[in-house]
């Protein structure tokens, strides 16, 4: 579950939370992949974090919709 801020086409806030029984993963992977995003201004970042990948791509993914949605 995410909730994606957008101010002037800049993404400034991203703010998630896991559902699954185990959310270390997750947590790992959210501070270091909302900072790339958020420095890149886009979800097309190269971060991972290791052992946390599936996590770190859904991250991404979210963020991907997200701006999809916001931009129709």
């Amino acid at each position: 579950h995410f909730d994606i801020t957008i101010e002037n086409d800049v993404i400034i806030a991203i703010e998630g939370y896991c559902d699954e029984s185990d959310p270390w993963y997750f947590d790992s992977a959210l501070p270091v992949i909302r900072g790339a995003i958020l420095g890149a201004n886009s979800p097309d970042v190269p971060d991972s974090v290791s052992g946390a990948t599936i996590s770190s791509d859904c991250i991404k993914q979210a963020v991907r919709q997200a701006l999809d949605q916001a931009r129709k």
